[in-house]
């Protein structure tokens, strides 16, 4: 199998989960040898196989990437079932809701909500006691700080961990000092991020931070915007997965530790 996949630039990792494969980064190599190998793999494995595509959005840059890919899957319909994730929702809906693309109504759309308060509060706390540690009360003020975002909290909770020496507990000072330990390292991400975005958008997340809408009145006079620019500027973010609908008609940002880094950071 990895003789295979050698002659096609693609990577072969084995896990206990199942395996990884990665198009091996090469100048002036076309990508396309490549996804034909891969998309042919279900046929040639038992049992049933389930794929995930992840970050799916990216394969759409490649042209004819994705008539190839439901030329491929088409066929497959007794041999795998397939998952495709992405950090776009703009572009994942376009992928799917666009009678002119390849893939059209060829998956059902699905929204992860955050994880369950509850079951993470219980995981954590057994994790920290299965290493000699006390996650005390820090959980409910963990939570509270990353809301239930996936990664973020098991961030937040690694870096708690990591401030937490054995035999002892988590404390408020630990848990001030693992935010802190976040954000050092989700800096760059925020700053590319924020780089990235329109003069408007960027008005709108720090409306959203600073005072809990960017179309409250407050909000709309400290930054200079109309209701109309601000929700120009909402359904953009929203589409690039910056922006998430909290509540009766109202916004957060996906990314807590973004809008920390907004809080602290942007404007000042």
């Amino acid at each position: 199998m990895q003789a295979l996949f050698a002659t096609a630039n693609v990577g072969l990792s084995l896990g206990g989960g199942g395996f990884r494969l990665q198009v091996t980064r090469a100048p002036r190599i076309d990508p396309l040898p490549a996804l034909h190998v891969l998309l042919d793999l279900p046929t040639r494995i038992e049992p049933r196989a389930y794929i995930v595509f992840d970050e799916f959005q990216s394969l759409m840059a490649i042209d004819g990437a994705e008539a190839i890919l439901r030329s491929h899957i088409q066929q497959h319909r007794d041999h795998a079932s397939y998952a495709f994730a992405g950090s776009e929702p703009g572009l994942m809906q376009q992928a799917f809701s666009d009678r002119r693309r390849p893939l059209y109504a060829q998956a059902t759309p699905l929204r992860l909500p955050r994880l369950p308060g509850g079951a993470v509060l219980t995981r954590l706390h057994e994790d920290f006691s299965a290493t000699g540690r006390d996650l005390a009360d820090m959980g409910e003020a963990l939570l509270a700080l990353t809301g239930g975002h996936p990664q973020r909290s098991m961030l937040l909770a690694d870096l708690l961990w990591l401030r937490t020496p054995k035999g002892t507990s988590a404390t408020h000072q630990r848990l001030v000092a693992a935010v802190g330990d976040a954000l050092a390292r989700t800096r760059i991400e925020s700053e590319t991020r924020w780089a990235a975005l329109t003069a408007n958008q960027k008005r709108v997340l720090r409306g959203t931070v600073e005072y809990g809408s960017a179309m409250s009145r407050d909000a709309l006079t400290a930054l200079g915007m109309s209701k109309g620019s601000v929700q120009g500027a909402q359904k953009a973010l929203l589409a690039e997965g910056d922006l998430e609908t909290a509540g009766e008609a109202g916004y957060r940002l996906v990314d807590p530790f973004l809008a920390e880094w907004v809080r602290r950071t942007a404007g000042r």
